[in-house]
């Protein structure tokens, strides 16, 4: 997320959400710096996106136009269509590793984990549709010895998975 197109919708998406937020707030729920947010309020304002309006206490509230509320619009389609692209691309990477490791290893047990990648490694594994591929949600289901494990689970050494079969971190072959 390191685009100026990003960093606008998320400053649009906070603004909507919370007109009363202040530049430090928007900075702390964007992670953009002060500066940052500064530079990008002054840009949407330019370009009509946003209104600045000052207000007592010596702050200003920040208002959506109705430019600002269709490029907001635009701007969340457009993010989601970049981001499912990445993930629909990451299944099939795992979908042709797969494919490779069955080339080396007559089957496969793929360790489910309860998060995200976990969903989008059985997703892969059901298109794959390979009865080949085991998932298993434990270790001990691994009943077959030399059959290797994969799994993605970042930063975890082999050794620490106290499982005696090869190991195969899906995460680095990605």
């Amino acid at each position: 997320m390191n685009s100026t197109y990003d960093k606008e919708h998320m400053i649009l998406t906070q603004i909507d959400a919370n007109p009363d937020a202040t530049q430090r707030d928007l900075s702390r729920h964007t992670g953009l710096s002060l500066g940052s947010v500064n530079l990008l309020l002054k840009k949407m304002a330019k370009e009509g996106l946003i209104k600045i309006e000052s207000i007592p206490a010596h702050r200003v509230a920040y208002m959506l136009t109705p430019k600002g509320m269709a490029e907001k619009a635009n701007k969340t389609v457009n993010y989601i269509k970049r981001h499912y692209n990445a993930i629909n691309h990451t299944k099939e990477v795992m979908k042709t590793t797969f494919t490779q490791l069955l080339t080396q290893h007559p089957a496969l047990y793929v360790l489910h984990t309860d998060d995200e990648i976990g969903a989008l490694v059985v997703t892969a594994v059901e298109e794959l549709n390979n009865p080949a591929i085991i998932v298993i949600n434990d270790m001990e289901s691994a009943q077959e010895p030399k059959v290797p494990l994969v799994h993605c689970l970042p930063n975890q050494p082999h050794s620490s998975l106290a499982y005696t079969n090869p190991t195969i971190n899906l995460l680095e072959k990605l």
